[in-house]
């Protein structure tokens, strides 16, 4: 049986230092790795995990209008990226920023509006509502406009 508790974004690329550090012996750019142990807690290896599951992935949707429908490609991208999430039954996190040189009440509301079109959508597809979580921040730690999304957990589905 093995016990997953470390996660950890492997940026560095030498050995040394990820001995130093009891990083992957090998880190590639880019991966994620996750430290997993036995039942005694020793560690028994690095594996290969979803970098989704730890940092939020851009989702490249344009959404330009979000009071039209989503258009072919945003629901491609979306059928790709995120409903294999839902069939495992994983809990997501949207995550919505809009940059304009309008109030950020305006652009809290268009990034609201961005997210909830394509929560909306993800629930179409059979996703369990409770397992959705929605963050509309503007343009708040954002330099451009974009939506982002995260896989948390495995929900209790």
């Amino acid at each position: 049986m093995k016990i997953y508790v470390v996660l950890l974004v492997a940026m560095l690329t030498t050995s040394v230092y990820a001995q130093t550090y009891d990083l992957p012996p090998n880190p590639e750019p880019g991966k994620c790795y996750v430290k997993c142990f036995n039942e005694n807690k020793k560690k028994i290896k690095w594996e290969d995990i979803d970098c989704a599951l730890v940092n939020y992935q851009k989702l490249d949707v344009s959404l330009e209008n979000p009071d039209q429908p989503l258009s072919k490609r945003d629901l491609k991208i979306i059928n790709r990226k995120l409903v294999p999430y839902i069939k495992k039954g994983y809990r997501l996190q949207i995550q919505s920023h809009y940059v304009s040189n309008a109030p950020d009440s305006i652009n809290v509301k268009i990034s609201s509006q961005r997210a909830i079109a394509v929560g909306n959508y993800l629930v179409e597809r059979g996703m369990n509502p409770a397992l959705l979580f929605i963050n509309s921040l503007g343009s708040a730690e954002a330099k451009k406009s974009e939506i982002e999304y995260r896989v948390v957990d495995v929900g209790l589905e």
